[in-house]
């Protein structure tokens, strides 16, 4: 595991804003989305991380729960979509992590498909991303060519190679290893995604003006 967490979660969080900023302001500047696709690899990984090192999984998996209730309304605002945001993601990315290791490694594996019966950001993508992060974060080779596979397959699936980009952040992973120590509460990461979807929201309907 890159020992570099809360610096990769701040990259994680301020590509994600410059995405969201390019796709509800600039969605003809392909370059938000190409810096965005660095985003959810991190935060994926961060949830095996967020799983090895938790003291209370109970806890864990109830915050991504309320992060993610809270952030639906403005989420579905935004975007203008009925899709479960992210959070509901990594919550059954989690989910799956801990069948996966506790309970059975087959059942874990198919907690992906929960998106053939819930509509929830990235879909079978985002939680296999997760599964495969976790399960090969020792093996460098496997954690990239799992990654690449994956953005593969979704991208010849929507016939869109966007998301091949988001192998970027798999190396910044792996491979960025300065040691940056930053003392930041864990309750700034959750807030930031509700927060910013907020003003974001806020932004685009002029309210300022």
């Amino acid at each position: 595991m890159n020992n570099n967490s809360d610096f990769l979660k701040i990259i994680g969080l301020f590509t994600m804003l410059i995405d969201h900023i390019g796709a509800v302001f600039y969605p003809q500047v392909t370059l938000f989305r190409i810096i965005g696709r660095i985003a959810f690899p991190i935060f994926a990984y961060q949830i095996g991380v967020g799983y090895k090192n938790t003291k209370n999984l109970r806890k864990y998996l109830l915050r991504l729960l309320l992060v993610g209730i809270i952030s639906q309304v403005p989420y579905s605002l935004l975007f203008t979509t009925k899709t479960l945001n992210i959070f509901f993601t990594l919550l059954i990315g989690l989910i799956a992590i801990t069948v996966y290791e506790r309970i059975n490694p087959a059942l874990g594996m198919l907690f992906p498909f929960l998106s053939l019966f819930i509509d929830f950001d990235y879909g079978i993508y985002g939680v296999f991303t997760i599964l495969v992060l976790f399960v090969f974060n020792q093996r460098n080779t496997m954690f990239i060519a799992g990654q690449g596979l994956l953005n593969i397959t979704y991208c010849l699936w929507y016939n869109s190679f966007l998301q091949m980009y988001s192998i970027l952040a798999v190396f910044l992973i792996l491979y960025f290893k300065i040691n940056i120590r930053i003392n930041v509460s864990k309750l700034w990461f959750y807030a930031f995604y509700p927060v910013h979807l907020i003003i974001l929201l806020l932004l685009n309907s002029n309210i300022f003006l």
